[in-house]
């Protein structure tokens, strides 16, 4: 199972009508491809302004099957030309493969992102520390929120990614405490993570989901 987004910053001058338009071209990829595509929005975080398109796929072929679809459907070429007046003219696009949980709540209306990467030399041992890391935040919330590991297939080579999903932002923001305050989960991080992932490189956002 992959997950594949395409990110982008509307203009300071158009967020209002961006956001519009990222719902309409949301809404025609929906209906050209078979791709369950969600929108959302960065906040609390960096790149303000920043967009996201998301969706969970079996295989790469998937999407190359469904950009040929775009590619021939002139409408969302349209709307493809109309982003770059709305935007900062930026889009990049990431895949990342899941390793642990594979099935995360599609449900989810808030998800805190924390990208890392794997230091070189540690590849197994990050892998399986990546993987604990997901397994006991997912245990420490309790229910009010599920954590995904991710490796990059595309981006920066040993990029990784924990997804933590939840319903609502204070359910996310009581997860995140309960992690955060865990004593077994910082003797995680201490004791196992601290040479497995590149120091420094390590960030954290919060997405809202849109549309």
């Amino acid at each position: 199972m992959y997950l594949f987004t395409r990110m982008a910053r509307l203009a300071a001058t158009h967020v209002v009508d961006g956001v519009e338009w990222a719902a309409t071209i949301t809404d025609k990829v929906n209906q050209i491809t078979s791709l369950d595509v969600g929108l959302w929005a960065s906040m609390l975080s960096p790149r303000l302004g920043a967009v996201s398109w998301g969706c969970a796929v079996e295989s790469l072929a998937d999407l190359e099957d469904a950009d040929a679809k775009l590619m021939a459907d002139p409408i969302y070429l349209d709307l493809v030309t109309k982003g770059a007046t709305i935007t900062t003219g930026e889009f990049d696009d990431l895949t990342a493969q899941y390793v642990f949980n594979p099935a995360p709540d599609l449900d989810a209306k808030y998800v805190a992102v924390v990208q890392g990467q794997l230091a070189n030399g540690a590849f197994g041992r990050g892998m399986g520390v990546g993987v604990e890391i997901a397994e006991r935040a997912t245990a420490i919330a309790g229910g009010t929120a599920s954590t995904s590991f991710l490796v990059g297939v595309t981006g920066g080579y040993g990029s990784c990614a924990w997804i933590t999903g939840a319903a609502t932002l204070r359910d996310l923001e009581r997860a995140e405490q309960a992690v955060n305050t865990s004593a077994e989960f910082i003797a995680l991080i201490d004791e196992k993570a601290a040479d497995c992932f590149l120091p420094g490189v390590t960030t954290q956002e919060i997405w809202r989901r849109l549309h």
